[in-house]
Formats: C-alpha cells, sequence, structure tokens
C-alpha cells in the first residue's frame, strides 16, 4: 500500500513540474515578446549601423492558394502599412523597397486589385499618400541588338510624406515588387544568360575582324598581339557582364538586406531568384502568412539590426 502511495506522489509532483515548466516558458516568450516591442521602439537611430531597407517576402503558394482575395490582400495591405509606420521616429532609417515572391504568380494575378485596395484605404498616422502608380507600361528591358526583352517585376510605387516628430516634412517614395517563378526567376536569368552569350560572341566577332585587318597593316610581333588580344577580350566580356548584370539587378530588384521566407517545417525558398542572395539575412517565420502580425515583423526587423553578420568568414 505504501509503494502505490508513494508512486502516486510522485506522478502528482512529476505532473505539477511539467505544468509548471509550460507556463515558465509561456510566460517567458510572451516577455521576450514585450521586451523586443520595448527593445526596438526604444533603440537610437544613431546607434544603428545597419537597418532592412530592401524588404522581402517568400510565400507559400500552396497556402495562399487556399485564401480568400480580399483576406490575402489585407494582409498585403497591412504589412505595407507597418513598414511604413512601424518605426516613426527614425528618420534616416526606413524601409525603400517591399518585395513579395510567391512561385505560382498568385499575388501577381491580384495586382490589379491590390493597387485599388491600396488607393482606397491609404490613412496612415503621420503619413500622407501623394500617389500610388503602377509600371504595367514599362515593365520589360529591350535587350540591344536584337528583339528579345526581359520582363521586370509588376511594380507600384507609392510617393508619399512623412510628418516628424518636430513637424517637419519628408518626401519618399516605396517600391512593391511582385515577382514569381515564371515571371522573375530562372527563366528570366536563362534569357539573361542567352543574352550575354549573343553579346560575347558579337564583341569577340568584331574584335577579332579588326585585329586581323590591323595585322595586314602592320607587321608586328604574332605573341605580342595574342596577349593584347586576350586582356582586351577579357576587359570586353567583364564590360559586358558587369554593365547587363547590373542593369538587371538594378531594375529587376535590389539585393534585400532581409529576407522573411514563409515555409513549413522547414526553410524553403520556393525558387526566389538566386542572384539576389549574396549578402541577404534570411528569417525563417512557420506560422502562415494572415496571421504574420505586426510584432512578428518588428522582431524579424529587430532580429536584422542586432545580428552579427560574417558573411561566410
Amino acid at each position: 500500500m505504501l509503494q502505490y502511495l508513494i508512486h502516486f506522489c510522485y506522478c502528482i509532483i512529476f505532473y505539477f513540474s511539467l505544468l509548471l515548466n509550460w507556463w515558465y516558458n509561456k510566460i517567458g516568450k510572451w516577455k521576450n515578446k514585450n521586451n523586443n516591442d520595448k527593445n526596438f521602439l526604444n533603440l537610437n537611430e544613431k546607434e544603428i549601423t545597419k537597418f532592412p531597407k530592401d524588404l522581402a517576402f517568400v510565400l507559400d503558394s500552396n497556402n495562399i492558394q487556399n485564401k480568400l482575395e480580399p483576406s490575402l490582400i489585407e494582409c498585403i495591405y497591412h504589412v505595407i502599412q507597418w513598414s511604413l509606420t512601424i518605426y516613426p521616429k527614425f528618420n534616416e532609417n526606413f524601409i525603400e523597397s517591399l518585395t513579395f515572391y510567391d512561385k505560382d504568380g498568385i499575388l501577381e494575378s491580384y495586382f490589379i486589385e491590390i493597387q485599388e485596395y491600396l488607393n482606397k484605404n491609404f490613412n496612415f498616422n503621420n503619413i500622407r499618400i501623394l500617389k500610388v502608380e503602377n509600371n504595367l507600361n514599362s515593365n520589360f528591358i529591350i535587350c540591344n541588338n536584337n528583339n528579345t526583352h526581359i520582363k521586370l517585376p509588376l511594380t507600384l510605387n507609392i510617393t508619399y510624406e512623412k510628418i516628424t516628430h518636430d513637424e517637419s516634412i519628408i518626401a519618399r517614395t516605396l517600391k512593391i515588387r511582385f515577382i514569381s517563378f515564371n515571371s522573375s526567376g530562372k527563366p528570366n536569368i536563362t534569357k539573361l544568360t542567352n543574352q550575354l552569350l549573343n553579346e560575347m560572341k558579337m564583341s569577340l566577332h568584331d574584335n577579332g575582324a579588326n585585329n586581323n585587318n590591323k595585322n595586314i597593316d602592320n607587321n608586328v610581333d604574332n605573341d605580342k598581339v595574342d596577349k593584347n588580344n586576350n586582356e582586351e577580350i577579357h576587359e570586353k566580356i567583364n564590360e559586358i557582364v558587369q554593365k547587363r548584370v547590373n542593369l538587371y539587378v538594378k531594375e529587376f530588384m535590389p539585393e534585400p538586406n532581409l529576407l522573411i521566407v514563409f515555409s513549413k517545417p522547414v526553410l524553403v525558398l520556393f525558387g526566389f531568384p538566386p542572384l539576389h542572395l549574396r549578402y541577404t539575412e534570411f528569417q525563417h517565420v512557420t506560422i502562415d502568412f494572415d496571421r504574420f502580425t505586426k510584432q512578428d515583423l518588428l522582431k524579424c526587423i529587430y532580429n536584422y539590426i542586432t545580428c552579427d553578420q560574417r558573411f561566410g568568414k
């Protein structure tokens, strides 16, 4: 009898300790969440060494395709609203661009609806929206010497004025891009690669023709000519690659400082363009996009500001 009583008391103590531990962890997470809010809002802007001015979101198409259109558009609206108002005391550090990526292009199909929703519902504290424009009539780059073109992301340009704490007015622009795998991923990179190859071939052909004419007109050392030719070819190739890639990256989208990935249970990029992820900091979020809150965004930004980026060193 005594043995059963001891076992019973042990079970009560064991399960009671589990309950206390559960409550302790829950309260700890709640305190950390509040501390993150407080710490971020109390940051001195002059002490900030880096800030995610270019912010990108990777969404799971399989997850968002089950969401109703009004709900999904409202979620996009809230993220834009938070991006404009989450740090009202900051004047030098602010988000300049937002990029939303889903592999199947669901958000791209709602592009016009998102713009219309923004035009109807823009009413933020200390923010005055001047205009919201799209790039539907100019969303591609014409490549030189042929008729091929590289499609640019569907983009909304929001011009607004911010009223600072000292009542001065600052004019800014927020770019919002919507990209997918088919419109901005591997197909566009393949087209860019083919364009680079064609330009290199044409450059080498022109360079070879010019050198042959020089050799006919002048008696020079062939080894020296070959060396000079190789250097010119190398410089020309570098010039073409840098010009075309820089134009593509600049016009397409800037490299995100912070990439917030919505995927469960592990981090999956769903084919996000790799050219733009060299120095990007990843934040993995395991909740659904429609459950993403202002506090979650604030936590991601705070983690970026305070993290130690070593860039592979």
